[in-house]
């Protein structure tokens, strides 16, 4: 026998793909099978390329599941979201990509960076690659 609950995407993560927020704000509610075989795939289908990373998770709630807990609707803001006055819980100094592309010039220009610089602090470390960058 076919299930026939319906059922709606919901995200519950603060980094989703576009795949699951075009799922979550366009599909409705669909029946398992439907979500199967529509554009949007199951939660863990392929097409949701997200489920690639640790980035997205997405499940499927039951319709009427809305409706004894209507604040599941709500989105809410989390803690370092855009368009919040919430701060991020940490500020990580330097930017990851900041780091990276100092890395990438070095490697880059001269190779593999020495052993060496890991022995510096992350804090450290762009003002290191920065002097070596100069000096070569």
């Amino acid at each position: 026998m076919a299930d026939d609950t319906h059922y709606r995407n919901m995200i519950t993560s603060g980094n989703p793909c576009p795949v699951c927020i075009d799922a979550e704000d366009n599909a409705g509610a669909l029946t398992l099978e439907e979500w199967a075989t529509s554009q949007w795939g199951d939660t863990d289908s392929i097409i949701r390329y997200c489920n690639q990373t640790t980035y997205c998770h997405c499940v499927f709630i039951p319709e009427e599941v809305f409706d004894e807990i209507p604040e599941l609707d709500y989105s809410i803001k989390l803690r370092g979201d855009d368009e919040t006055d919430i701060d991020s819980v940490i500020d990580i100094h330097p930017g990851e990509e900041e780091l990276r592309d100092l890395m990438d010039e070095y490697n880059a220009r001269f190779g593999v960076l020495p052993r060496w610089i890991y022995d510096y602090s992350v804090d450290e470390m762009p003002e290191i690659l920065r002097k070596l960058l100069r000096v070569h």
